[in-house]
């Protein structure tokens, strides 16, 4: 279809904007686009770096394509009210999943071109449902191939934390369905278990990304899973000690600053104790493991200047960390959460130069600006 073919190209767009270009973008620091091609100062032609114009070339593509698609979805999905067209948004939902599933659920390392659903299941908390659903099935589904699944956790445990329009009744489904299948996978294998090492992680790596976001996901959302006592008696029930101390011992092989907040949350309310657990954490070395688990929030901070106000003006949640009102936390093991900033691009092998080789559609794309 043309919708696949445009998300086509515009993810090999996306997957070419190197690291150091969207911490210029999230920075604000020369965000427009000038200057970036040659001029004449003084009778003199002045050169810029190619490689800059490049990626600026890039940014400025995507940005300016996404805010385009954004606003043909409102418009297909909306009438001149601003009312929903149903019929319509059920024919768009059914082609955005077939289109994720094909071209953006397995590319790793994009950064914007997933908020085209993102901000399409803005329309209708159901379509929120339905996709989580839809990422839950994925994560199970052992045909799947298990870097799929990975990424499917990871997308679930963003979308669920960064999506405001996801309502509690969803979240705390969710929750509940990781921790049952987390606590059934221990029941079948932990007694296999002999010595912790990384190899675990080859042998069992949808149960560990499984686990990961289950723990971003709590240190994300626990301002709304921790309030009241229903809510409480909810996180009691989801017997996270015993995923905690099981002997595949998740806590040691997942990310740490993931871990780090979970062990500090938990802490917080009583809900479990980490920190003697968690002693020494394993590190791995494996660079294609930790990519696969490490590295995936997919749903981090919106930085294109151009089409950014759509996302981040009112539907994107930023982390907000009020712990500290609560008494009951030692300043030893405070000490030991690490940062759990607002963009959890968490990975030590973030390249910060170009990805793979570019085609020739987009080395054209570049020249026609040179």
């Amino acid at each position: 279809t043309i919708l696949s073919l445009i998300v086509t190209k515009l993810v090999e767009i996306d997957v070419h904007i190197p690291k150091d270009e969207l911490n210029r973008l999230e920075s604000n620091t020369n965000v427009e686009i000038e200057n970036i091609f040659p001029i004449d100062v003084d009778g003199e032609r002045i050169q810029v770096d190619p490689e800059k114009m490049e990626v600026e070339v890039f940014s400025r593509t995507l940005d300016i394509c996404l805010r385009r698609i954004f606003m043909y979805m409102k418009t297909t999905c909306h009438d001149s009210d601003g009312n929903l067209i149903w019929e319509n948004t059920k024919s768009l939902y059914h082609d955005l999943i077939s289109v994720f599933e094909s071209e953006i659920l397995p590319t790793y390392n994009s950064s914007h071109v997933q908020y085209i659903i993102y901000y399409f299941l803005s329309f209708k908390i159901t379509l929120c449902e339905n996709f989580c659903n839809w990422l839950w099935k994925k994560c199970c589904d052992v045909s799947f191939p298990s870097t799929l699944r990975q990424a499917a956790a990871g997308y679930l445990a963003s979308f669920v934390c960064r999506a405001p329009f996801v309502s509690n009744r969803v979240l705390k489904n969710i929750l509940s369905n990781i921790s049952s299948w987390c606590i059934n996978y221990i029941n079948r294998v932990d007694k296999t278990v002999r010595v912790v090492t990384e190899n675990l992680l080859r042998c069992h790596a949808v149960f560990y990304s499984i686990c990961q976001s289950l723990f971003y996901i709590i240190s994300f959302r626990h301002q709304d899973l921790m309030e009241g006592k229903r809510n409480l008696k909810f996180m009691e029930n989801l017997n996270l000690s015993k995923i905690v101390i099981c002997r595949l011992s998740p806590l040691r092989l997942c990310c740490s600053a993931v871990v780090n907040r979970f062990a500090y949350i938990t802490k917080t309310y009583q809900l479990t104790y980490c920190y003697v657990v968690m002693d020494g954490h394993i590190r791995v070395t494996d660079q294609s493991v930790k990519d696969k688990l490490y590295s995936f929030f997919p749903f981090d901070t919106y930085v294109l200047p151009r089409s950014k106000d759509i996302i981040m003006s009112d539907l994107y949640r930023r982390f907000n960390d009020d712990t500290k009102k609560h008494t009951n936390i030692d300043d030893e093991d405070e000490d030991k959460e690490l940062s759990f900033d607002d963009n959890m691009d968490i990975s030590q092998n973030m390249s910060s130069t170009s990805s793979p080789t570019k085609t020739d559609w987009l080395e054209l794309l570049v020249n026609q600006h040179q």
